[in-house]
C-alpha cells in the first residue's frame, strides 16, 4: 500500500491569522495528503520539534503581519534547520500576503511562494504536482490525460486572432498570465 505524504503547517511568530493555512490543508487533504496542523502564533523552536517529531515531506508556513518581522523570523527559522540539519531534505512552502510573500521568495527557503491571488485550482494543481513528483513544466500533454490530471475543473482552450500580429501576441500574452486558459 502507497503511504500518504504528509504536511505540517501552522502560522509562525505572533501570527493568528489561519484561515489561509487551514484552507491550504484541507485542499491537501481532499488530494489525498495527511495533514497535521499545528495552529497559530507558533514559537519558531515549536515548529522545528513538530518537523522533528514528525518527519513530514512538505511543511507549509504561514504568516500575514509585518514584513520586517518576517524577515527576522525567517533568518532565524533557516539558522535552526541548518543546525538540525534539516534544508537538505526537507521541503517548505509559504503562504501570506503580497507583501510577506516578497520577503519569503528573498529569503530562498520556499519551494513554492503564495500570496493569496492564487485560484483554488492553481492550489490544488500545485498539490497535485508536488503528490505525484512533477514539475510544472511536465503536466501531461496529451488532452485526455490533461482533462483527467485537472479533473474536477475544466480544461479550456481557445483560439485567438486579432487585426495584427502584435496586438495577438500582446492578448495571448495576458491570457497565459491570467492562466485561465489551458
Amino acid at each position: 500500500m502507497k503511504t500518504k505524504k504528509k504536511i505540517l503547517g501552522g502560522a509562525i511568530g505572533s501570527d493568528v491569522h489561519v484561515a489561509g493555512i487551514l484552507n491550504f490543508l484541507e485542499l491537501a487533504k481532499k488530494e489525498g495528503y495527511e495533514t497535521i496542523y499545528l495552529g497559530g502564533a507558533l514559537s519558531l523552536e515549536k515548529f522545528l520539534g513538530s518537523i522533528i517529531e514528525t518527519n513530514p515531506d512538505l511543511i507549509a508556513v504561514s504568516y500575514r503581519l509585518g514584513k520586517e518581522a518576517l524577515d527576522k523570523l525567517l533568518i532565524e527559522f533557516k539558522d535552526l534547520l541548518r543546525k538540525n540539519d534539516l534544508l537538505k531534505n526537507k521541503d517548505f512552502v509559504f503562504g501570506g500576503t503580497y507583501e510577506t510573500a516578497k520577503v519569503a521568495r528573498k529569503s530562498r527557503l520556499f519551494r513554492r511562494v503564495f500570496d493569496g491571488s492564487e485560484s483554488v485550482e492553481e492550489v490544488v494543481l500545485y498539490l497535485r504536482g508536488e503528490m505525484r513528483g512533477i514539475k510544472k513544466e511536465s503536466y501531461p500533454q496529451k488532452l485526455v490525460e490533461r482533462i483527467n490530471f485537472k479533473s474536477p475543473y475544466p480544461l479550456i482552450r481557445h483560439h485567438i486572432g486579432l487585426q495584427s500580429l502584435e496586438e495577438t501576441e500582446r492578448e495571448i500574452q495576458k491570457l497565459a498570465r491570467s492562466e485561465e486558459l489551458d
